[in-house]
């Protein structure tokens, strides 16, 4: 009888060594939630400031393209020594841009470097941004060896970087690239007098992204050098369009009203 009794209280109930594994394995899963979210918290924010900063260096380009005789007005900050590595690319892409472009591909050789530098501290870290600012190291480099007057050198380089970035996929969280690199090729057939195969790149980054405003212009400038009346008007109109609620005497609007009044 005392034995039978002995038996069953060593089976009820659980020991505190039990108890105290059970609170470890409790606090580990509460530990990693709030880790999670902590990670959650800053991507959400360096997601918010990419954004941010694309919107505004988009803007500056498209003031600075639009006046290309004053571009060594333009004051830049050379304090980019905090920020993450994308972020920080995309001022001295639009830098070595802006550079290349008002014809001084020299000025532009300092953030070209930089970029391939922050292209390679990514590499290990994060995947796409690495490949992100490859791109934009392609494009730049691109245009300083087109403005060194290597202009078949340049515009295959631009092929390959609009090759690469077609084939990689846009971050849910941004606006899209600076300035995508299929515009940018049809920008340097343009210059180079390609206008059919300017219009063709154009044309992939208008279906692509069609409410770019700069794609537009491209594609309207390339339409109506090639002598396509109905392409450039069609693509003025929708330039137009992008741009209805404009409240400045932008040069392209201004081009676009002109070329559609004296058109039949």
């Amino acid at each position: 009888m005392n034995m039978t009794i002995k038996y069953r209280h060593a089976q009820t109930g659980f020991s505190l060594i039990e108890v105290l594994i059970t609170m470890l394995i409790i606090l580990i899963g509460l530990l990693g939630i709030a880790a999670l979210q902590g990670k959650a918290q800053i991507a959400e924010l360096e997601s918010y400031q990419r954004a941010q900063a694309l919107i505004l260096m988009s803007d500056i380009m498209d003031i600075m393209n639009a006046n290309r005789n004053t571009v060594s007005c333009f004051a830049f900050t050379d304090d980019t020594a905090s920020g993450t590595p994308f972020t920080i690319a995309m001022t001295h892409f639009a830098r070595a841009l802006g550079a290349a472009r008002s014809g001084h591909p020299s000025a532009a050789s300092e953030d070209v470097s930089r970029l391939a530098g922050l292209r390679d501290q990514l590499i290990n870290r994060d995947a796409y941004w690495a490949e992100q600012v490859d791109i934009q190291w392609r494009v730049a480099s691109a245009w300083v060896s087109f403005a060194e007057g290597r202009s078949a050198e340049g515009i295959e380089a631009m092929r390959v970087a609009a090759d690469i970035e077609d084939a990689t996929d846009k971050a849910a969280v941004t606006p899209g690239p600076l300035a995508p690199a299929r515009e940018l090729l049809g920008e340097m057939l343009l210059e180079a007098g390609q206008a059919e195969d300017a219009l063709r790149a154009f044309e992939a980054t208008v279906a692509k992204e069609p409410e770019r405003f700069r794609g537009a212009f491209g594609a309207a400038r390339a339409a109506e050098a090639a002598g396509d009346a109905a392409g450039a008007r069609h693509y003025y109109q929708k330039m137009l369009e992008i741009a209805r609620d404009a409240d400045s005497p932008r040069p392209e609007i201004q081009r676009a009203r002109a070329y559609l009044g004296a058109s039949p």
